[in-house]
Parts: structure tokens; sequence; C-alpha cells
């Protein structure tokens, strides 16, 4: 905002306004005497600058960001800790009981069983809060547990994240004060969504008839765990009775659900040293990244993701779906990479 005070600048106009018949070279008494008041003036300046940015919502940051979602009742969303499911078998391969509480590890994260949800199947919560905890795989116990034959993560029911970035923050705040979310209108519906831990993005599906139903995604961009949709299911409207029992208006019957599965089978030659892990994680990333915000998979899209990883040489013959064009997602539908066959040539 005041990027054009500096202190060339500012030393500049103060000379010009000295009369021309006095010394005002570098080194005179003038120049040395007016050098460290510029100096002063643009590090005010920047100060002020900074000071100014702080109070713009497109521009503030970190409490200062905090302080304008607080004005308009939002708050950052704190870093959470991983909810998985975790199966249990006795030596026998029947499921088993094991203790609350017990502490259990996977990849060098730890868990601790949280609930039982069914005969030998409990959720565990990641004892580190942030997204190291999403994973599945086997489970070691801490210690000795006599008859236990194996222990697994099958599914991630809530997606460990860190704390809210300043980006995401902003960009519900902006959500917020421009789509005035009040009165059960589809804005409500989506900021809702937008504050509830676990959820990525959400769509709403309102009939005239007071029938709405509410389609949410993880922050992977995949379908959501039972239990997130059970969870939000409760915050909205326990039960689908639309008597008001939870945030959405009396007369609104609320149903949760979850996004439709599109497979997306990918295939193509590659000249080059990029491994298949690292063209799954990218497409993965994209995929995520379109999930209930566009309504096709781009094929030039992917092979520009491809192409421009640091290990590809050349790309040729890339098929998405048995085809070369994009395809198309349905309004509940989101992609989700189902496999990638990759011909090094």
């Amino acid at each position: 905002m005041f990027e054009q005070y500096t202190y060339e600048f500012i030393l500049s106009s103060m000379l010009n306004r000295v009369d021309g018949i006095f010394d005002k070279r570098e080194g005179g008494v003038i120049y040395t005497a007016l050098a460290p008041a510029a100096a002063e003036l643009a590090q005010m300046y920047v100060n002020l600058d900074i000071f100014a940015r702080s109070k713009w919502l497109t521009t503030a940051t970190n409490q200062d960001l905090d302080n304008f979602a607080f004005m308009f009742g939002l708050e950052r969303k704190p870093s959470t800790p991983a909810q998985v499911r975790g199966l249990f078998y006795n030596t026998i391969w029947q499921p088993m009981s094991v203790a609350i509480g017990s502490r259990f590890s996977c990849n060098a994260i730890f868990y601790r069983v949280q609930t039982l949800i069914s005969l030998g199947t409990y959720s565990l919560i990641a004892e580190v809060p942030g997204p190291t905890g999403n994973q599945t795989g086997t489970l070691l116990p801490d210690v000795f547990i006599a008859g236990l034959g194996s222990a697994t993560i099958n599914e991630i029911l809530y997606y460990g994240e860190e704390t809210e970035n300043d980006d995401s923050l902003r960009e519900r705040l902006i959500t917020k004060v421009t789509n005035s979310g009040q009165n059960g209108n589809i804005a409500q519906y989506l900021l809702w969504a937008q504050s509830f831990p676990g959820i990525g993005r959400a769509k709403v599906f309102p009939t005239a008839a007071g029938y709405v139903t509410v389609s949410i995604i993880n922050p992977a961009g995949q379908p959501a765990a039972q239990t997130l949709i059970d969870d939000f299911q409760n915050y909205l409207d326990p039960g689908s009775t639309g008597l008001g029992n939870g945030e959405a208006p009396i007369g609104a019957t609320v149903t949760v659900i979850t996004a439709d599965p599109l497979n997306i089978d990918i295939s193509l030659d590659l000249s080059g040293t990029t491994t298949e892990a690292e063209i799954t994680d990218a497409i993965n990333d994209y995929l995520a990244s379109i999930s209930f915000v566009r309504s096709s998979v781009s094929y030039f899209q992917i092979a520009a993701i491809i192409s421009n990883l640091p290990g590809t040489n050349e790309i040729s013959n890339l098929l998405i779906n048995y085809d070369i064009a994009d395809i198309q997602l349905d309004d509940n539908e989101v992609p989700i990479l189902n496999s990638l066959g990759v011909n090094y040539i």
C-alpha cells in the first residue's frame, strides 16, 4: 500500500525541497542531516503498511485474521488427531475384545483404543494430531496381549488435520461475509459443513417440500466414513425428523449422505524415472482438488500433471477409463483413482 515510500524516494523528495543554491551532495551538511530522517520515515511507512494490511480481510494473517473471524462468529479449526477403525482377531481368526485405552502402533504412529463399535471392531485415536495418523495397515501392541493374532487399521473414520491455515480460514470467512448464510439457506448448510471437524467439502440438494440432502466428503476428497455421516446427521437434524433438535431449522428434514465414488483407471507409456508412486500421489492430489468443485476429470490436466513431474521425459498412449476424453461427473460423484498402469519405454 505504501511501497513507493522507500528511503531513496523520501530522501530525494526532501532534497528537492531544498533551494538549489545550497550544497545537497552526498556527504554535505544538508544531505547528512536529512538522510537519517528519511530512513526513519521509510521505516515508519513499512510499519504503517504492515498495520494497514493487518486490518484488511484479504491481507490479514495469523492472530489478526483470527480477530476478523471472531467478529463474525468463526474460529480457526485446531489440529485434530486421526480416528481409525481397528479390527482385532485372536489366533484362530475370531473377533476378540481388547481393553479400552490399549496402545498400538502403526508405522511408528501410536494409537489408543477409544470405543467399541462391535465385537472385535474398535475406534482408535492417534496420539499425535495432524495427518500423520491418516493411514491403514498392521497394528502392533505396545505391550503383549495374550491371544491376539491380528490387529489392523482398515478405515480412517476421521482424518487428522493440521491447524487450519490462513487461506482456509479466510475462504470460510469470505464465504460467510459474502453469502449471508442464515435461516437455513444453502449458504448456511455449507458454513455448517465447513466448520465441522472431518468434513472436506459439501453439497446441498434442497427441495421445495422442505427436504434437504447434504452430501459430504472427507478432506482427501473421498466418500466420508459412516461415523462422520452419522455425527454430522446428529449435528444438523437427529433422526431426520425436522423437529429442530439440531442446527437445522424447524421444518427442514435433513438427510446427510456421502458422495458416490467414480473409479478412475489410468494407463500410459512413459519414458523417464518417475515412479508409479509419484504419479499416484500427484493424481490423487488433483482428484481431491476437484472433488465437489469440478464437473469433469480433465484428460489434458492429468496429462500435464504427469508430464510436469521431475522424472518424466515423455508420455504417450494415455488413456483414462480406456478413452482419450474428459470423464464427466454427476452432481454427487467424486473421482477415485482405482488403478494406474505405467508401461516404461
